[in-house]
């Protein structure tokens, strides 16, 4: 039995739409898997570990609660060594999310305070803002990283163009990728909803201006691509000629905070099932 009908397409008529569905199909694989494999890459680069139960229980209960509140299903901690107090946070997979704490801010920090912090680090995972800022941060680390040539760190590429002048393209072209790719770094709209979920502007407002103190003061040695993950610019006031003046980064604290406290008291809402 005979087909005519197939018998009279050409072959390129198949091939084109299968080979079509095969790229979005396998674009869309990859896009998914994309913020892992970003999130696995910038936590190897920060030397972060896991922090288990029982290793920062206030960290542990605030996010367990305040998980409840956010769309945010699945949460891991982590820890970096560093003065700064500060809170860095990625996309771990379609709905998972990773936060980095410093040390300084595990070990100084209350509970309120780690409440208020958490707050506005799910209130960008709640808009699934994390996921395209996480493959940014990650595109403009890896560029940072190369214009290196294994000889320098990729933080003082940023800070001096001249130290290694044929990295400099490089710099350039990664924070050119992160600007294009990423979404937008924290702002005053997501600390009014992280506000919200936490209940905690007043503590939220403070916490801002103590680590824009802390960032100037002790900052932390982490490339300009990673900025746009923490809650305040983690390397403090760039130099004039500085390239990681390219990479976007949170604005000043002093605003935000001002917003904050002009806050009300937060709506009531309601807690949310969490996926199992």
């Amino acid at each position: 039995m005979t087909y005519p009908l197939f018998h009279s397409v050409p072959w390129w008529a198949v091939a084109i739409p299968l080979a079509t569905f095969a790229l979005v199909l396998g674009a869309f694989l990859i896009a998914r898997s994309a913020t892992s494999w970003s999130a696995i890459g910038i936590c190897r680069a920060l030397g972060a570990k896991r922090l288990g139960s029982l290793d920062a229980p206030a960290w542990n209960e605030a996010a367990r609660h305040l998980a409840g509140r956010a769309d945010v299903p699945s949460t891991s901690l982590w820890v970096i060594p560093g003065a700064q107090v500060n809170v860095l946070a990625m996309a771990d997979g379609p709905d998972a999310t990773r936060v980095v704490i410093t040390s300084a801010a595990l070990e100084s920090l209350a509970a309120q305070d780690a409440e208020a912090a958490l707050g506005m680090i799910f209130a960008r995972a709640e808009r699934r803002e994390f996921h395209p800022s996480t493959i940014a941060a990650a595109v403009g680390l890896a560029g940072s990283t190369l214009a290196t040539f294994g000889f320098i760190r990729p933080e003082e590429a940023e800070d001096n163009p001249l130290t290694w002048p044929l990295g400099v393209p490089l710099v350039v072209a990664g924070a050119l990728m992160a600007r294009v790719i990423g979404g937008p770094p924290p702002g005053s709209l997501t600390d009014r909803n992280g506000a919200a979920i936490s209940g905690r502007a007043r503590e939220a407002a403070r916490l801002l201006e103590h680590m824009e103190f802390t960032a100037h003061h002790s900052p932390l040695a982490i490339s300009a691509a990673l900025s746009r993950l923490a809650l305040v610019d983690p390397r403090g006031e760039p130099d004039p000629l500085s390239l990681r003046r390219l990479f976007p980064s949170p604005p000043p604290s002093a605003q935000r905070a001002d917003l904050l406290r002009s806050v009300g008291p937060a709506p009531d809402r309601p807690e949310r099932a969490r996926a199992a």
